[in-house]
């Protein structure tokens, strides 16, 4: 119907309750608490596609892998996880475990992602809200 168009943004009124096309949707939190604010949702194109497949990693994804990192700060650290993964599932300086898989949209590679295990669990609890997401029982 817009053809032009990647994102949907709707709108609604804090005390509105949730309906169902919402669920589609992505609620993005206001930057403040204000009174009277109105709730926002986006949508991308992308979630009406159907054609999504994840597959482990292989070498064959690395042209893909160089495409998608290409302006990337990091890219050498994330080329090199990427190798170490798909080759020997261990990263090359630390030994610790790692696994990759590629996010496939309409028979194209558009996101990686790469495991590890991550052993410095203190940074990241100190860095991100991550018991939002996670449960510690330390």
């Amino acid at each position: 119907m817009f053809p032009d168009r990647d994102y949907c943004v709707i709108t609604i009124p804090q005390m509105v309750p949730e309906f169902s096309l919402l669920q589609s949707f992505i609620r993005i939190p206001p930057r403040v608490n204000l009174p009277n604010i109105q709730e926002l949702y986006l949508f991308h194109r992308a979630g009406l596609l159907r054609d999504i497949s994840i597959e482990h990693a292989s070498e064959k994804n690395l042209n893909a892998v160089k495409r998608l990192t290409e302006h990337f700060s990091a890219r050498e650290r994330i080329l090199n996880d990427f190798l170490d993964a798909v080759q020997s599932q261990k990263r090359s300086d630390t030994g610790a475990f790692l696994d990759a898989y590629a996010i496939n949209v309409a028979n194209q590679t558009s996101a990686l992602i790469i495991f590890s295990n991550e052993e410095n669990i203190d940074y990241l609890r100190s860095q991100y809200n991550i018991e939002d997401f996670i449960y510690f029982d330390l």
